[in-house]
């Protein structure tokens, strides 16, 4: 497997944590809203800690992925068209 195709499947698998995320945060606000207290607006659970932080990796992991696949195509464009430029 290649560079490509491996971050391919990490930025596929941190998408699918981002969507249970804010699920679990959905599920959350439901919990609350039985026992009475809840806020109305689901972002801000995110100003607790417990929830900013997972969110915040989960974005940096989805953004690298992001970044290395592109770096990936590129090298290979640049490969194929004859151009082997040095990258700093």
């Amino acid at each position: 497997m290649g560079k490509k195709n491996i971050h391919i499947c990490i930025l596929c698998m941190g998408i699918f944590v981002l969507c249970l995320e804010l699920y679990m945060v959905k599920l959350i606000q439901t919990v609350e809203k039985v026992s009475g207290s809840f806020w109305a607006n689901v972002w801000k659970y995110f100003e607790e800690p417990i929830l900013l932080i997972p969110f915040i990796v989960t974005a940096l992991v989805i953004i690298y992925s992001f970044c290395v696949i592109i770096n990936a195509v590129t090298d290979k464009s640049d490969k194929e068209s004859g151009r082997d430029a040095k990258r700093i």
